[in-house]
């Protein structure tokens, strides 16, 4: 929900005890690596970035596979090789 999810609202639902996930539609892979990164130091709990597939940006994706706990495919079945990047990096992979 892009523009509905905040930041914020990801860290009040991580700090709530679920999975907060940060849309990223339209975010560059700095803006997203800023993102996550503030989150790491304010959100207590659990958080990932979302990707509508059909649209995602591969640069981001690494972004997100080294600065989320959990990147997620939505809206279309994710190319196995970035399901690869994703869990290389750390990170968990939902779609």
């Amino acid at each position: 929900m892009p523009g509905i999810a905040t930041p914020e609202l990801v860290s009040a639902v991580a700090a709530a005890g679920g999975v907060g996930m940060l849309p990223t539609p339209m975010m560059s892979p700095a803006a997203l690596e800023a993102a996550l990164d503030g989150l790491r130091q304010r959100a207590p709990g659990a958080f990932g970035a979302n990707f509508l597939v059909p649209f995602l940006d591969e640069d981001c994706v690494t972004v997100a596979g080294r600065g989320a706990g959990l990147v997620e495919f939505f809206y279309g079945d994710p190319d196995t090789e970035l399901v690869e990047r994703v869990h290389g990096l750390g990170a968990r992979v939902s779609w």
